[in-house]
């Protein structure tokens, strides 16, 4: 399974995270970890995540809950499980792209405009 954490402060590594974690998993085993950058392109304003890769799955759900609670680098941060979100099962895209331009923000659909 693999955990997302959600809003990192700036200044976290990859060897934050790791030690983060490995107290919430004592049974399990942690994979490949990863930063997100994510950029919003109007305001400029730049969010950090991470992505770690655990298993078993059970151990993976113990530590969402273990990890809620705690802070990395002095910011409480959201710990969840990561879902992808892929066109097939995306309830946003539509067949048509008329329906497609009002099942979106308006800010979306500016771009298309």
């Amino acid at each position: 399974m693999i955990v997302i954490l959600v809003n990192l402060p700036e200044n976290t590594d990859k060897k934050d995270i790791e030690e983060f974690i490995r107290p919430a998993i004592k049974d399990g085993h942690m994979g490949s970890v990863a930063i997100m950058v994510q950029k919003h392109p109007k305001t400029h304003e730049v969010k950090y995540h991470g992505l770690v890769r655990l298993t078993p799955d059970p151990v993976a759900q113990r530590a969402i809950e273990i990890l809620k609670k705690e802070q990395i680098n002095g910011k409480y941060v959201d710990v969840h499980e990561y879902r992808a979100r892929y066109w097939h099962n995306d309830p946003r895209i539509m067949s048509t792209r008329g329906a497609h331009l009002r099942n979106m923000r308006k800010s979306e659909r500016r771009q298309f405009l």
